[in-house]
């Protein structure tokens, strides 16, 4: 009997959770908003667009021989955002040839 009591408690619960869930109650901490805040997007690969911290894609253009024994490249790259914008050029510097897109 004491099974029953709870099996049918559960199944209770369970109905009037969907039913709160149905007719337009739900939880306020699912509902909250996160708050949003571009003070820490600051990375050379970050950029704040529509207050949205977004990283960007790093593209090679350039990979330059500059000396051997041991080899050393140096190699140009800019980031692209969604957004459409193009970062000023970086540089690096490699034991190996970079990846050219």
């Amino acid at each position: 009997m004491r099974k029953l009591l709870i099996g049918a408690s559960a199944l209770l619960l369970t109905f009037a959770v969907n039913q709160s869930i149905a007719n337009g109650h739900k939880d306020k901490r699912v509902t909250k908003k996160a708050k949003v805040d571009c003070t820490n997007c600051n990375a050379e690969y970050q950029k704040c667009i529509n207050n949205v911290c977004t990283r960007s894609i790093r593209w090679y253009t350039s990979s330059v021989l500059i000396s051997t024994r041991p080899n050393r490249y140096k190699c140009t790259y800019h980031y692209e955002w969604i957004d459409g914008t193009i970062s000023q050029d970086y540089y690096e510097y490699a034991s190996f040839p970079c990846a050219l897109m």
